[in-house]
Parts: C-alpha cells; sequence; structure tokens
C-alpha cells in the first residue's frame, strides 16, 4: 500500500480503508509497515485493519484472524502480490514507457487494495454479525461530546479531562492492538525476532492518538 490515494468517489464508505489512508499518512507509518512487508511477509492491509479494530477497542480472535487470512488469501497472493511485484519491476527500467506504464498499474494496484480491504470489512462484519461501524457514529460521538463539554466549567478541568482521556485511550490502543497484531503475526511466523517484535511496537506507538 504505496502512496495511497483518497476514497474513490461515489464508494460505499468503509471506516477501515478510510482509517487505513488516514493512518499511512502519519511520520513514519509507511516505513514500519513496508518494513513488515518485505522483510517478514506480513500485509499492510491486515495490519492496519489489526489497528483499526484495536481503534474501535475489538480484541479479534486468533480463530477469527486465520479464517479472515486463509479466505482472503488468494485475493492477496494472485492478485494485488502480483501487481506490486509488476509495478517494482518497472520501476527499475529508466525508459520513459515503463515509467508510464508503471504509473497505471500503481493505480490498479490501489484499486485492488481498496477492493481487497471492502473484503476484508465485510468479512469482519460476517464473522461477528455486527452492524455497519458508518452508521450513526459521527452523530452520537458528537452528542456525547457536547454532553461532556457543557458539564465542565473550566479550561483547566478540561484540559486535565482530556489529558486522562487521551491517555486512557492510548493505553486500551496499545493493549488491543498488540494483541491483534501479536496474533497476526503468529499466523505466518514463530519467530521471535528483535526486529520484528521492534517493528510491531513502533508501528502501534506510531498509531496512538
Amino acid at each position: 500500500m504505496e502512496d495511497a490515494v483518497e476514497l474513490t468517489e461515489g464508494a460505499e464508505p468503509n471506516p477501515l480503508w478510510e482509517y487505513s489512508l488516514r493512518s499511512y499518512k502519519r511520520a513514519g507509518v509507511e516505513a514500519v509497515c513496508l518494513t513488515l512487508q518485505d522483510e517478514f511477509n506480513l500485509n499492510v492491509n491486515f495490519l492496519l485493519y489489526c489497528c483499526w479494530l484495536a481503534a474501535e477497542s475489538i480484541k479479534i480472535s486468533d480463530i477469527e484472524l486465520l479464517q479472515q487470512v486463509k479466505g482472503l488469501r488468494y485475493w492477496d497472493h494472485e492478485v494485488v502480490l502480483p501487481l506490486r511485484q509488476a509495478r517494482r519491476a518497472l520501476g527499475k527500467l529508466r525508459i520513459k514507457e515503463a515509467q508510464v506504464l508503471k504509473e497505471q498499474v500503481r493505480a490498479c494496484e490501489l484499486e485492488a487494495e481498496e477492493v481487497f480491504q471492502d473484503e476484508i470489512y465485510a468479512s469482519y462484519r460476517e464473522l461477528n454479525k455486527r452492524p455497519d461501524l458508518t452508521v450513526g457514529a459521527p452523530e452520537a460521538s458528537a452528542e456525547k461530546k457536547a454532553a461532556v463539554l457543557a458539564s465542565i466549567s473550566s479550561k483547566r478541568d478540561l484540559n486535565n479531562k482530556e489529558a486522562e482521556e487521551i491517555a486512557s485511550r492510548n493505553a486500551r490502543f496499545s493493549e488491543v492492538a498488540s494483541h491483534n497484531l501479536n496474533s497476526y503475526v503468529s499466523i505466518f511466523t514463530k519467530s521471535q525476532s528483535i526486529v520484528l517484535k521492534k517493528n510491531v511496537m513502533i508501528l502501534v506507538g506510531l498509531l496512538e492518538e
């Protein structure tokens, strides 16, 4: 997932894809994700999926995650991966025609990754029979925030409360993201590589608020 683009115009909202686009733009996230992908054969889309679940305070079970990874293996290995390999191969050819074709392949790769994440999100909803997280969430959040702000009388109280809430959310995110990512990593490898663990921890830290 390199040089991510904005959500396709007119497409059905996918909170996972929207989260991935925002997160991938954060400083350092792309580099860590690509290190985990290129050196440890982990899929960037599933890495971000694990973190998105954590942002929603959802711990996924090893069985559910394994089922999703197996169910979407064909799309990952036979569609997204060949497009990525073709793009990188074209990037090594220093002729104009190859660079033009590279950009066309890049666009196809991003579209394929968006569809891939649509399938991940659909499988998540099917496995858990959960409602679409895009429905009603912004309004409910806005009402809750307004009620909290109305009950706070001073700026100091507000700042303290916000700091406490951020610290609490970060602690929860760190716990759940580490669980989800370690579950995903364990599907592919039993390696106790210090570099692998370090990059997973860095990714979690980068995606905290």
